[in-house]
């Protein structure tokens, strides 16, 4: 299973590239901003649509039908996609608590006490679970 994770994070190696870029972007829209729960909420938008990303470069590769030759099951492959959801989105929502406490000090908005605004992102963290839970791939027949 651990094979199969490395091979979900090199995947998405140059992926990832794009996605800091954008977040850097994102940062620099939220200082102008002064908004720090936009900079978090698009940190946790994007750790969920990296999922998303890793799935579709599985489907595109036809990667499910290498997958019965290896001697993995269904249920490892379900499992190693979900270890690589928690990870990104366990280092989206620690990269966005902290990134939002800083600006929020800075800003030094104080209408967010910090305890709300982890709620906050603990909210945005179980929306974006119940959408990954729910996703549905299907695939078109070809005939």
């Amino acid at each position: 299973m651990i094979g199969l994770i490395r091979k979900d994070f090199i995947n998405l190696k140059k992926y990832g590239k794009q996605i800091g870029i954008m977040l850097a972007a994102f940062l620099v829209f939220g200082i102008a901003m002064k908004s720090p729960l936009y900079v978090c909420f698009m940190m946790m938008l994007y750790g969920t649509m990296t999922i998303l990303t890793a799935m579709a470069y599985d489907e595109k590769a036809d990667f499910d039908k290498y997958a019965l030759c290896l001697p993995v099951s269904r249920r490892d492959l379900v499992k190693s996609k979900y270890l690589v959801w928690f990870i990104i989105m366990f280092g989206a929502f620690s990269i966005s608590s902290i990134t939002g406490a800083v600006l929020n000090l800075i800003f030094a908005q104080g209408n967010i006490p910090l305890l709300v605004f982890v709620g906050i992102l603990l909210i945005i963290a179980a929306v974006s679970t119940s959408y990954m839970s729910s996703v549905k791939i299907v695939k078109k027949k070809e005939y």
